[in-house]
């Protein structure tokens, strides 16, 4: 089965990315690097199946699930 993935292009993803190429998750997915804010768009055009999503933008989006526990963020102070 192959998968739509969209990822931010910064480096804050580099360890899910590459923990994805270590077990060869890789060659299953299709890989879109976008911005948060066109990653949030593709996934609600369905044109990608699994989307790294800024918070924000779930609000507007009814369809989707979080899968995991973990998450790129930071503490605002």
């Amino acid at each position: 089965m192959s998968y739509r993935l969209a990822l931010v292009e910064y480096l804050n993803t580099f360890p899910f990315y590459e923990g994805m190429r270590l077990i060869g998750f890789e060659e299953t997915i299709e890989l879109h690097r976008v911005t948060p804010s066109l990653c949030a768009q593709l996934f609600e055009e369905r044109k990608v199946d699994i989307s790294l999503c800024p918070i924000g933008a779930l609000r507007d989006m009814p369809d989707y699930k979080i899968c995991g526990k973990y998450c790129i963020g930071a503490e605002a102070r």
